[in-house]
């Protein structure tokens, strides 16, 4: 997890991001927890709906935002 004050560079896809997130804390809800759980092993591109969620909880946590390339 990021220092206070400081940000990690974009992800390259959303994969690495919640397996960041998941491994960082332990204080995500279990309703969270399954999202980033999800996040972690699909193969399609995210919905924008998916998309705006896990980049709400990487700013939370102190990440950047997702970069525009995503590997999927």
């Amino acid at each position: 997890m990021a220092l206070k004050g400081q940000t990690q560079p974009p992800f390259n896809n959303p994969r690495e991001a919640a397996l960041a997130l998941l491994i960082g804390s332990d204080r995500w809800s279990r309703k969270a927890a399954g999202f980033l759980g999800h996040m972690a092993v699909i193969k399609r591109q995210l919905t924008a709906r998916e998309k705006a969620w896990l980049e709400d909880m990487l700013l939370k946590a102190g990440y950047s935002a997702l970069s525009e390339v995503e590997d999927r």
